[in-house]
C-alpha cells in the first residue's frame, strides 16, 4: 500500500516541475534596417521552454508585445532560423525615419519658366530599399519652402549629376518684372493719352512678362520717386 501511494505523489511532483519551466517568449528586441517606405524591421530570438512544439511552431504562435517600443502587439511577420543563432521572429514596424527625405532646402535664383517665382531646391537624402531615386523624390513633402509654405511635394525632380534633386517654385516679389519710367505720348482716344514704358527686368519670356507685369501710373511713379 505504501508503494502505491508513492507513485501518484511522484507524478504530481514531476508535473509540477514541468509546469514551472518558463513559457516561450521573446528575448530583447533588436533594431534592424529599413525594409520599405516608412517601415523598419525589428527582431527577437525565441527563449524559454518549447514543450512538444517545434521552434518554428513556437515562433509563429508567440505574440510580440510593444515591438521596438511601439504600440505594436502582434505575431511576427516572419520566422527565420539562423544556423548558429537559433530561431528569430521579425516584425515590420512603422518608422518615419525610413521614409524618403531631403537634405535642407537651398534658396536659388528667380525662375526662368514661372513668372514671378523663385526656385528652391534640395537633394534627396534617404531612399528606402526597393524604391528608385526619382520615386523617392516625388514621394517626400517639404515644409516651409521660402520660410512660409505648407508641406508640399516638389514641382519637379532632376538628376543633376550630384544626386536626385527636388525643385519648388515659390512666388517672390523680388522676382517680379518692373517697368521703367513711363513716357508721355500722344492722345490715343477721347479723353485718353498713351504712355509707354520699357520692361526693365524679367526672368522669363519677355513678351509674357510684358503682358503680365502691372504698370505704375505716371502720377504714382512720380510720387514714389519724390518719396525716395
Amino acid at each position: 500500500m505504501k508503494r502505491l501511494t508513492t507513485l501518484p505523489l511522484l507524478s504530481v511532483l514531476l508535473l509540477g516541475s514541468a509546469s514551472a519551466l518558463a513559457a516561450p517568449t521573446w528575448d530583447a528586441y533588436a533594431k534592424d534596417s529599413c525594409q520599405a517606405n516608412g517601415t523598419r524591421q525589428w527582431s527577437a530570438k525565441i527563449k524559454g521552454d518549447t514543450g512538444n512544439m517545434t521552434l518554428d511552431q513556437v515562433c509563429k504562435s508567440v505574440v510580440g508585445v510593444k515591438v521596438g517600443g511601439s504600440s505594436l502587439t502582434v505575431l511576427p511577420n516572419r520566422c527565420v532560423c539562423y544556423a548558429l543563432n537559433g530561431w528569430w521572429g521579425e516584425w515590420n514596424v512603422p518608422d518615419s525615419s525610413c521614409a524618403p527625405s531631403f537634405f535642407p532646402v537651398e534658396k536659388g535664383v528667380c525662375s526662368d519658366t514661372k513668372f514671378g517665382a523663385r526656385v528652391y531646391s534640395a537633394r534627396v537624402n534617404f531612399v528606402p530599399p526597393g524604391m528608385s531615386w526619382e520615386t523617392a523624390c516625388r514621394s517626400a513633402k517639404v515644409a516651409n519652402i521660402a520660410g512660409w509654405e505648407q508641406p508640399r511635394f516638389p514641382d519637379r525632380c532632376l538628376n543633376k549629376g550630384t544626386g536626385e534633386w527636388g525643385e519648388w517654385d515659390s512666388m517672390d516679389g523680388s522676382c517680379q518684372s518692373t517697368f521703367g519710367l513711363p513716357e508721355k505720348k500722344q492722345c490715343s482716344a477721347n479723353g485718353k493719352r498713351l504712355y509707354t514704358a520699357r520692361l526693365e527686368n524679367t526672368h522669363t519670356d519677355w513678351d509674357y512678362s510684358c503682358q503680365h507685369t502691372s504698370a505704375i501710373s505716371p502720377a504714382r511713379r512720380s510720387a514714389s520717386l519724390i518719396a525716395a
